[in-house]
């Protein structure tokens, strides 16, 4: 019983010069994106901001 809903997306990779400190950051705004796609709904207000 249940639901999980997932996305996959294209490669993330270290850009030339990118420190793990931007990497990561990227990686995090990727993964809040997408789960405002996923459940907009949990994201109330701030979900029609993003878009």
């Amino acid at each position: 019983p249940g639901r999980a809903d997932f996305s996959i997306g294209p490669a993330i990779v270290p850009q030339e010069g990118e420190d793990a400190i931007a990497l990561m950051a990227r990686v995090e705004k990727w993964i809040e994106d997408e789960m405002r796609v996923i459940d907009a709904d949990a994201y109330g207000e701030v979900a029609s901001k993003a878009a």
